[in-house]
């Protein structure tokens, strides 16, 4: 599971959920932090965190019944605004 603005809170509801044994993470930064900050929550859930070196996104998929891929779009910084939003603006 990716770990960006979607994968992190969705990785803590997993983690609190009765259904969930195991919760392993994989992203490309981060994940083993992201790991070790939610294994505090006292659930019977274990978590482990997957980085890419040593077959990481293999070994995080290993005997899952299910893997959730959350995708977005990475935010710009300044995005444009866009000529109808403007111009609904200027009407006010």
């Amino acid at each position: 599971m990716g770990l960006g603005g979607i994968g992190q809170p969705l990785s803590l509801l997993l983690k609190t959920s009765p259904l969930v044994d195991e919760l392993s993470l994989y992203d490309i930064v981060n994940s083993p932090g992201v790991a070790a900050d939610l294994s505090h929550i006292n659930t019977k859930s274990v978590v482990k965190g997957y980085l890419p070196p040593d077959d990481g996104m293999a070994t995080a998929l290993k005997g899952a019944d299910i893997v959730v891929i959350p995708a977005g779009v990475p935010r710009k910084v300044n995005p444009p605004t866009p000529p109808s939003t403007y111009a609904h603006q200027l009407m006010f």
